[in-house]
């Protein structure tokens, strides 16, 4: 029996539609998860053959259920995770027992802020900072040039990402980032201002290819959250040159000869900017728009190169999308939602998901997890794209009994 293992996953989003795709190539999906929602998700559990639930998730509970898994007669084709922390782990399991030749040690450093901006540090694409540790690390450090960001290394979806706007606030959030991440370094870095774009990426024999390149809407207050994506399918050729010199430095610098991530950059002052980088597809609705723009399934293919084929990543088609996501200004428990279906019937929407469920307690987002849902539409250009999601988007209403 051809399988492959799948290490953890979420609920929805780009990590969930590897079943699917796992499904489709032949292959049966064994799924090693620790979170129990997985056992009640009956579209997922379609496409999974077996599901391996752990209290925690380590190396060596995960080689016993492999050791189990080979017994029984399975032929695990692949390792592979697209949920921190577990890429990397995933990914020298691969190679350990399925002859995969993935870059571990790359993945490894992308899932560790400190590691990237360490390895990184005579890049030209890389940012000034410094690690908190104690008050002198930083004092050097904090001068005239505001505003800033405070990072947990280990954080991701904004969570743990601060944005200070002056001197004074650097010590409060401080306090406050220890409390809630003590076990984690924490980095202070210069904020860097301009359009912010994700780059997703597969490197080949250290030769990276940008499968996409996506705009980003992001609403800045305490953290930074993003509100809309735009696909991009025309670039200005200086402009995309100068991204894909700094693409091949970071991925040179990085040491990633085969496997996949995305960059998140900004491009200031005529120059791009690493803001940060993670060693897998991003989450959310990211594969489900790089398939309706381009008709590439991103997740199917980063299997694909874990199995040891070659990727294809060539275009099919263009077409512009963009995905609007749904966040609320006041906390409280949700007690409907309207507008759903109709929201689903406006001409050139591609998809409409909506997460909570009625009694769910929801709140402004301060990290991507408080996005509520989104829609996702097409169009003849990228405003006529964004038109048609916030015309389906206006008509979803979430009602919400106060707190």
């Amino acid at each position: 029996m051809d399988a492959i293992l799948f290490i953890e996953t979420p609920q929805y989003g780009s990590a969930s539609e590897a079943f699917k795709a796992a499904y489709e190539m032949g292959l049966q999906s064994i799924a090693i998860t620790k979170r129990n929602y997985l056992f009640h998700n009956t579209d997922l559990l379609s496409f999974i053959h077996r599901v391996i639930f752990m209290e925690e998730i380590d190396e060596d509970s995960i080689k016993k259920e492999i050791s189990e898994l080979l017994s029984s007669g399975y032929h695990i084709r692949a390792i592979i995770s697209f949920v921190d922390p577990y890429v990397s782990l995933a990914a020298e399991l691969s190679n350990e027992y399925c002859n995969s030749s993935i870059s571990t040690q790359a993945l490894r450093c992308m899932e560790n802020k400190l590691f990237v901006r360490e390895k990184l540090r005579g890049n030209r694409a890389t940012i000034d900072f410094v690690q908190l540790n104690e008050v002198r690390d930083f004092e050097s450090f904090v001068n005239d040039r505001f505003p800033k960001v405070m990072k947990s290394t280990l954080s991701n979806g904004s969570k743990g990402v601060r944005f200070i706007e002056n001197k004074a606030e650097i010590v409060e959030v401080w306090r406050k980032m220890l409390q809630k991440f003590p076990k984690h370094p924490l980095i202070l870095e210069d904020y860097v201002e301009g359009e912010q774009y994700v780059v997703e990426l597969i490197v080949i024999q250290r030769n990276p290819i940008i499968v996409s390149v996506i705009k980003q809407e992001i609403e800045r207050n305490v953290s930074f959250i993003v509100t809309a994506y735009d696909v991009l399918i025309e670039m200005d050729p200086s402009f995309y040159k100068e991204l894909r010199q700094t693409v091949h430095s970071i991925v040179e610098d990085i040491g990633l000869t085969n496997g996949a991530c995305h960059m998140e950059l900004r491009f200031c002052s005529g120059q791009w900017k690493l803001i940060e980088m993670n060693p897998r597809i991003a989450g959310g609705a990211m594969n489900k728009m790089i398939e309706s723009a381009f008709g590439i399934h991103l997740v199917k293919e980063t299997i694909s190169l874990y199995l040891g084929n070659e990727p294809d990543v060539l275009w099919k088609w263009v077409r512009p999308v963009h995905t609007t996501f749904i966040t609320v200004q006041h906390c409280g428990e949700l007690l409907k939602v309207e507008g759903v279906e109709e929201a689903k019937k406006c001409p050139s929407v591609i998809d409409v998901h909506v997460k909570p469920a009625v009694g769910t307690i929801l709140m402004p987002a301060v990290s991507m997890g408080q996005r509520y849902g989104y829609v996702m539409a097409e169009g003849k250009t990228a405003e006529e794209a964004k038109e048609n999601a916030d015309r389906a988007v206006a008509l979803i209403k979430f009602y919400i009994d106060p707190i």
